[in-house]
């Protein structure tokens, strides 16, 4: 879950939102307090931080089967914690994270 409202840079508004909506389990398309999704044609991109509470693994096969890409194959761990570092389908970082 996002805990304040992020600006994202994409190059297809609809599709991030489903992307987004689908990873997140959230209807971004109500819900516009979560994420603001601005279309840009640069390459500016930004890094969002994210929480998938116990649903790590099914993050990350949600990415690689919906346009996105595992930057590091092996989640990490800290402690009782994962993460992986991801890009979504509109070429932002994600590091998604479990608590």
């Amino acid at each position: 879950m996002l805990t304040r409202s992020r600006r994202v840079p994409v190059k297809n508004r609809d599709r991030a939102i489903a992307f987004y909506s689908a990873l997140l389990g959230v209807d971004l398309e109500r819900d516009a307090q979560a994420l603001t999704f601005e279309e840009r044609s640069d390459n500016v991109s930004t890094l969002l931080h994210v929480s998938v509470a116990d649903r790590l693994d099914d993050a990350l096969a949600f990415i690689w089967s919906n346009g996105g890409r595992v930057l590091d194959p092996e989640p990490s761990t800290a402690g009782e914690d994962r993460y992986a570092l991801v890009m979504d389908c509109e070429g932002n970082h994600l590091a998604l994270y479990t608590e």
